[in-house]
């Protein structure tokens, strides 16, 4: 009987324990932490200051549009960046050289209308019918913000230029959000949605091109990578935890149909291109790199919902051995 009454209690002790495992989850997965935004817009462009959400260490980035010109600017922990006294002038300034420290700066530079004579990809093969510059080109400006359901805030700026051709959407977040376009955005994604629309480009050809000048500064440089279905521009420094990421897909959406796309790297200028179309779109997503931007594990936390599970298991192991052991003491008795 005794050993009965042992071996019920050491199973309820054991189911008890072992649900309480495992309802314990770690936190060790990254979770990508809130940030906080400073923010200024008006006049074509726009310009953003994100800095971690306390406690994390204090590192920065610095994200803006202008005449044409998106740019990331990325400062290591320890640097202190504020809002408040004026962003655009803090962006002239922020930046100094160091391992971790990087910035990325990305033009439109030029629409043109080619005919194509080899693959998705402009080359030399390919013939120019016409050309338009738009490095000069001034844009409008709109922009709106809204609540997330994490208690943060989603920014939208849709910068559109003079004559039209081009409109490219961005968009932040201070918390992990998903979105129609892209997917999903955390906090250290920045959206880039490119559109351009064929009225006003000349005939005569059966493509699109659009070139960007890509320029960017780190300890290490910046290197193309084309995959099979996403190209990446990987800027790297002499820390793994420090960089970013260009990520574009080589698939776009042309006049609403998703088509393959071609793009071409010399180094300088990444060239996109498309078959001709009323309106093509493409998405891009820059990554900022920073292992201080994601909440870490410290050790286990119990998962509420399976803790009650294995507790009340637990609790009818227990009641269980209780029961047949008064049985069996009835039994005897009798």
């Amino acid at each position: 009987m005794n050993t009965i009454r042992s071996s019920l209690g050491c199973a309820a002790i054991a189911v008890c324990a072992l649900l309480l495992v495992s309802s314990m989850q770690t936190s060790g997965d990254p979770i990508p932490s809130d940030r906080i935004m400073f923010g200024e817009s008006g006049q074509g462009q726009f310009v953003e200051l994100w800095g971690p959400s306390p406690p994390k260490a204090n590192d920065s980035y610095l994200v803006s549009f202008s005449e044409g010109k998106f740019g990331i600017i990325y400062v290591k922990p320890g640097v202190s960046a504020t809002g408040g006294s004026g962003l655009q002038d803090l962006k002239n300034r922020l930046y100094s050289g160091g391992p971790f420290n990087w910035k990325l700066e990305l033009s439109f530079v030029e629409l043109f209308v080619f005919q194509n004579n080899g693959d998705a990809s402009f080359g030399p093969e390919d013939t120019v019918i016409s050309h338009q510059n738009i490095a000069n080109d001034t844009y409008e400006l709109i922009s709106k913000s809204m609540n997330t359901a994490n208690w943060g805030v989603m920014n939208t700026y849709t910068a559109i230029s003079q004559d039209g051709l081009l409109s490219v959407e961005f968009v932040t977040a201070s918390t992990f959000v998903l979105y129609d376009i892209g997917g999903e955005i955390d906090p250290r994604d920045i959206h880039m949605n490119v559109r351009i629309s064929r009225y006003g480009l000349s005939a005569g050809g059966d493509s699109i091109g659009l070139r960007m000048l890509v320029r960017s500064q780190s300890s290490t440089g910046i290197h193309y990578e084309d995959g099979e279905f996403e190209s990446t521009l990987n800027i790297t420094t002499s820390s793994p935890y420090a960089g970013g990421l260009v990520d574009f897909s080589n698939l776009a959406y042309i006049d609403g149909v998703t088509r393959w796309a071609g793009q071409s790297w010399d180094g300088t200028n990444l060239t996109l291109s498309y078959p001709m179309a009323n309106t093509t779109l493409q998405d891009f997503v820059f990554k900022v790199r920073s292992n201080i931007t994601y909440y870490e594990s410290t050790g286990v936390e119990p998962n509420p919902v399976l803790y009650a599970v294995g507790l009340g298991l637990a609790t009818a192991a227990v009641a269980t051995a209780v029961v047949l052991v008064t049985h069996r003491r009835r039994s005897r008795n009798h």
